[in-house]
C-alpha cells in the first residue's frame, strides 16, 4: 500500500472498511460498513521498481526519459473487528 507515516513493527488501525466478509455474510459500505476495524502490523518500508516513461519524436531529435519509484509500505493484517 502507500507510504504510512508508521515505523517498522508498529501497530496501525485502518477505519475506512468498504467490504466486509464474515463467513457466508457480505456486507458493503455506503461508504464505508459502520464500526468495521482492521488492524495490522507495519512489516517494512521499500521502494517499488523503477517505472520510466521514455517521450520520443520522430525526426525531431526529441526524446526524454524519465522515471521515479513510489514509495510503499509492507502491512500484515493481525485482525478485522
Amino acid at each position: 500500500m502507500e507510504k504510512l507515516e508508521a515505523a517498522s513493527g508498529e501497530k496501525v488501525k485502518f477505519g475506512d472498511v468498504v467490504l466486509l466478509v464474515d463467513g457466508g455474510t457480505v456486507t458493503t459500505g455506503d461508504p464505508a460498513v459502520a464500526g468495521a476495524i482492521v488492524e495490522g502490523e507495519v512489516i517494512e518500508q521499500f521502494k517499488d521498481q523503477k517505472v520510466i516513461a521514455f517521450k520520443y519524436k520522430r525526426r525531431k531529435g526529441y526524446h526524454r526519459t524519465i522515471g521515479h519509484r513510489r514509495q510503499l509500505t509492507r502491512v500484515k493484517i493481525r485482525s478485522i473487528v
